[in-house]
């Protein structure tokens, strides 16, 4: 019998992802906060949770303990993208599974921040994002360095100067700036276009693509 499946989404969700849950019969709801766990247990849901998105200062974020009493109550819990990913890497040992680049990372950089995830959207669809999470530019600038557009130094100054900014203030337009400053280059020369570095996007509809599939296993 297939799952019942809820995600939780709203800046990672894109078209691809979002026919791909129409298509499966998912259920699809905001970023999560305090208490939706709670209302979705109420309610009567026992299937399969995933946890992309997330807010975390108009309102508290989704809580700890909410996740392993749903764990608890006979849910699968999937943390993916963003608040997932971080709730997932955090609650590795009780029974939260994690999906996708961004939870890797938690396990491959030792200073990777929560913060690298974070980037500010509109509380409703379609969730315009206002800025860019760092960890995008991570992954724009490993790239740039494996193929030898800037060097290893010149990455690190530029990630150092994005990680110097409050999170909101992380855009774009901040990085094509410090891409020129520091290189002498315009980005528009060196990529073909920055979508292909939008890992959390990427993580949610490549987690979406394999729940089913059964083949989500913990890197460690």
């Amino acid at each position: 019998m297939k799952l019942q499946t809820t995600i939780f989404a709203g800046p990672s969700l894109t078209p691809a992802a979002v026919q791909l849950i129409n298509e499966k019969g998912y259920a699809l709801l905001p970023p999560i906060k305090r208490g939706d766990l709670v209302a979705l247990l109420e309610n009567g849901f026992r299937g399969r949770i995933v946890i992309a998105d997330g807010v975390f200062q108009q309102v508290l974020s989704v809580g700890h303990r909410e996740i392993i009493n749903a764990i608890a109550d006979g849910c699968e819990v999937y943390g993916v993208s963003s608040m997932g990913a971080i709730r997932a890497f955090e609650l590795r040992n009780s029974g939260m599974r994690g999906f996708g680049k961004v939870y890797s990372l938690f396990f491959e950089f030792e200073d990777f921040m929560d913060d690298e995830v974070a980037l500010l959207f509109e509380a409703t669809p379609p969730y315009r994002v206002m800025s860019e999470p760092l960890v995008h530019f991570r992954e724009c600038i490993n790239y740039l360095i494996v193929q030898g557009k800037i060097s290893q130094l010149q990455g690190q100054a530029i990630i150092g100067k994005m990680k110097e900014r409050y999170f909101g203030e992380r855009t774009l337009l901040f990085f094509k700036e410090l891409i020129l400053a520091h290189t002498g280059t315009h980005l528009k020369d060196i990529i073909d276009n920055f979508e292909s570095f939008r890992c959390k996007s990427s993580d949610l509809l490549n987690c979406i693509k394999a729940l089913d599939e059964k083949i989500i296993k913990d890197p460690n």
